[in-house]
């Protein structure tokens, strides 16, 4: 018995010194921070480092693998080390290496690189008050005629406006207003041709979105409007508003001369009176495309005026205009006076209206317009309910002014939007 008693106490002592010799089982960790748990980077710019707080703090093994998904916008180093690759958003993982399946994450926003204006169509030069309006095209610090521009802000010129090209260098690059606008352009008279906030827009310009604000511009010669000079390119949501007078001839609230050039979804609210010829609305003398275009001012000049165009070449159309002036008017007896083109010489009409009361005069002497239809110089009657009245909300969509570039609504004249879609800030036209 003694015997037993002894082989059973020699095991206990065995078996706790063999427990003894093992030990306590490995420390797991249970939880990951990265640190910080965000980053912003930019292509091409410095990299960053993130670290990994491990708890617990006793835990057996701290180490931690690094990963980045989704692939190609970051990589990161065994040490932590965050290097921007492309734009976009990764997610920068920390996992546990002891097998407990633990990790921690930081989250990384990549921009893409930030590079200068150039004038390119993907970096325009930014055109923010009169200082940078004034050197479009000006060749100063590469501002070409060929160039892209970009207005960012409204602008309100202090002194009398030098054009922007002429009929022998003409512009040709884009000028996007943005919906933004530019106040009190006033050219004084003068001797040259090919007058506008542009002298001439060539057939690879464009120039759209820009609202001239009470404009005041006096020509003593031919070929001038508000938005341009001649228009040979692409203009296009567009308004001006103020006056356009002088002795010259060929004046337009939009282009003196439409050579062959589009102009589409553009008013003008402008009074465009002159002792010379070819008065109009939106454009002198046109032989290339205009739609969608209204216009509101009072209209006088020698001969061959009217609301729209005051002469329709053979290859010109006026498309879907309506002609809301008070009044056009000629000084010369028996001249050629339109509600909606002074002349059309074989031209495409079509599809065009004009106030039912508005005034004509030959040489002071009132007449009555006639033919009265969508394809005549004169246009078909439009009402005042339909145009501006009660019914205007449903009228001029259906005539096609629609969106992204008209806004319209029951009681009132269409407002312009940008291209984009953007409603131009103030704009109140009115049929006076």
């Amino acid at each position: 018995m003694k015997k037993l008693l002894f082989l059973s106490a020699v095991s206990v002592a065995l078996i706790a010194s063999a427990c003894s010799s093992i030990g306590p089982g490995p420390v797991l960790v249970t939880g990951i921070t990265v640190s910080p748990p965000t980053l912003t980077l930019t292509v091409g710019g410095a990299s960053a480092t993130v670290a990994a707080n491990v708890t617990p703090g006793g835990a057996t093994n701290k180490n931690v693998t690094w990963s980045a998904s989704p692939s190609g916008i970051v990589s990161v180093s065994a040490a932590g080390v965050v290097t921007p690759l492309a734009a976009g958003s990764a997610v920068i993982r920390a996992t546990a290496q002891d097998g407990s399946g633990v990790m921690g994450t930081c989250s990384v926003v990549v921009n893409p690189v930030i590079l200068p204006p150039d004038g390119s169509s993907e970096r325009p030069f930014l055109v923010s008050d009169e200082a940078t309006l004034r050197k479009v095209g000006s060749n100063v610090d590469g501002w070409g005629l060929d160039k892209h521009y970009q207005q960012t802000a409204n602008i309100t010129l202090s002194a009398t406006w030098t054009r922007i090209g002429d009929n022998i260098s003409r512009f040709q690059g884009t000028y996007d207003g943005g919906g933004y606008s530019i106040n009190n352009l006033t050219i004084p008279s003068t001797t040259d041709s090919y007058q506008g906030m542009f002298g001439d827009i060539g057939t690879l310009g464009v120039v759209r979105n820009v609202a001239l604000i009470n404009i005041s511009c006096t020509y003593s010669q031919g070929r001038g409007g508000g938005i341009a000079g001649q228009n040979e390119g692409l203009i296009e949501n567009c308004y001006v508003t103020g006056a356009i007078g002088g002795t010259g001839y060929i004046f337009g609230g939009i282009a003196g001369v439409n050579m062959s050039g589009s102009i589409k979804n553009c008013y003008t609210t402008c009074n465009v009176t002159s002792s010379g010829s070819l008065q109009s609305g939106i454009v002198g003398d046109n032989s290339g495309r205009i739609e969608y275009c209204y216009a509101t001012g009072t209209i006088s000049g020698s001969f061959r005026n009217g609301g729209i165009v005051g002469l329709n070449e053979a290859s010109g159309t006026v498309y879907h205009c309506v002609a809301l002036n008070t009044e056009v008017s000629s000084t010369i007896p028996a001249a050629d006076v339109g509600r909606v083109v002074g002349l059309n010489d074989g031209g495409n009409l079509d599809d065009n209206f004009a106030r039912n009361d508005m005034s004509l005069y030959r040489g002071g002497v009132h007449f009555s317009p006639s033919p009265l239809t969508l394809t005549s110089i004169h246009g078909e009657d439009a009402l005042a309910p339909r145009t501006h009245g009660f019914s205007s909300g449903g009228w001029w969509p259906a005539f096609g002014y629609t969106t992204p570039s008209w806004n319209c609504a029951d009681g009132r004249l269409p407002w312009l939007q940008t291209t984009t879609g953007v409603l131009f800030v103030g704009q109140d036209p009115q049929v006076l």
